[in-house]
């Protein structure tokens, strides 16, 4: 029985490192603050929805205590990012995860107001053979699965620009992949971002309170 593996990627929340769009209305300390509470909620609706196993991949490295404490908390493994762009780190992360279970997805802590009802959808395309991609409301994509993980869909992308979403699809075209959609999310990227995820995400408003 398939039993497709999920990818969190994070950060250390450390200052001036983190959410630096929303840095610019709040503030390094509070930005990483909120980064905390991201990864958190995150962890906590991929433990409650996701039924296959999981492993945060962390940057720098794992070496760091929300990190350990989350990894205790909700029974998920550790790992690190390999150097390189973004596009090496999660062509890296789904190839090592989908030679152990098959196959594998990645997320990001943008989207933890994500449903529990999307991400079962997607662990069940994932389990049926399916490949699967979430895209995002700003033309890129929170999420990816994968059956077979081609370098080809993440080398050289302009992951901040507006058509990561739509260039993918014309790679996955010329490699022969087809996805299954998602729902359209919106990432907290900016301070609006926020607001919006505050009204699903009970806990992220008291930040929209003290702005």
């Amino acid at each position: 029985m398939p039993n497709p593996a999920l990818v969190i990627f994070a950060k250390q929340p450390v200052p001036g490192k983190v959410k630096t769009r929303l840095a610019k209305h709040c503030g390094d300390e509070v930005a990483a603050e909120i980064a905390s509470v991201l990864l958190t909620e995150t962890i906590k609706l991929c433990a409650q929805a996701w039924p296959g196993p999981q492993t945060l991949y962390c940057w720098r490295d794992p070496d760091h205590d929300l990190f350990r404490h989350l990894s205790g908390k909700y029974n998920i493994d550790l790992a690190s990012q390999c150097p390189g762009s973004l596009g090496d780190k999660m062509f890296d992360a789904l190839l090592t995860e989908s030679k152990r279970y098959g196959s594998a997805a990645v997320m990001g802590t943008d989207v933890p107001h994500c449903s529990e009802k999307i991400l079962r959808q997607a662990y069940g395309l994932l389990s049926a053979g399916k490949s699967v991609i979430g895209p995002a409301s700003d033309g890129g994509y929170y999420f990816i699965g994968l059956q077979h993980p081609d370098k080809k869909l993440f080398a050289g992308l302009n992951w901040g620009g507006e058509n990561v979403f739509d260039e993918t699809l014309t790679r996955a075209r010329d490699i022969g992949t087809s996805f299954d959609k998602l729902e359209v999310l919106r990432d907290i990227d900016n301070w609006q971002d926020l607001v919006n995820a505050s009204l699903k995400v009970p806990c992220l408003k008291k930040f929209v309170g003290e702005s």
